[in-house]
């Protein structure tokens, strides 16, 4: 998602910087300059278990006539393909189980420019894969809010702008 960025921000947050990524699980950490009440993701105890997620992201603005709106979406897990593949716009999307715990990050394939037309492609980087990351960032753990709403209480739109 922050790949060839030349300038990352957040809305209402302000400012952000890559600090680290990890391109085999297309993740990127970011600081934020600037923000305040922020507030964290809950994490699923376990490894994913279900197979009915919920996809929690900002849809492209241009699907929604230019809103940030937090949007949801039902997916099927099957291992880590995610079925259908979501909108534009929602690679990073946070993947919730049923009680609207964070299971991972969704991350969508490129779209093919030339050859045979073949369906989006999305996966999901399991949750153990984002914690050994932040590990390896030296981010602590930490807690938010239960359910689906504690989950959009901490869902905000990365902008990103390229040359």
């Amino acid at each position: 998602v922050a790949d060839g960025c030349q300038i990352i921000t957040i809305p209402g947050q302000g400012h952000a910087e890559r600090l680290a990524e990890d391109k085999d699980g297309d993740l990127a950490l970011l600081r934020v300059y600037g923000a305040n009440a922020l507030t964290p993701v809950s994490p699923a105890g376990e490894p994913a278990q279900a197979d009915t997620v919920t996809l929690l992201g900002i849809a492209d603005p241009q699907t929604q006539a230019g809103g940030g709106a937090i949007t949801t979406a039902p997916a099927k897990l099957n291992g880590i393909t995610l079925d259908p593949a979501p909108a534009l716009g929602f690679s990073g999307a946070a993947v919730l189980d049923g009680q609207g715990r964070l299971l991972g990050v969704a991350v969508q394939g490129s779209a093919t420019v030339a050859g045979p037309a073949s369906a989006p492609q999305a996966t999901l980087v399991p949750l153990a894969k984002v914690r050994n990351f932040l590990d390896a960032n030296y981010v602590p753990p930490s807690s938010g809010g239960a359910g689906l709403d504690g989950a959009k209480a901490a869902t905000v739109r990365v902008i990103c702008v390229r040359k």
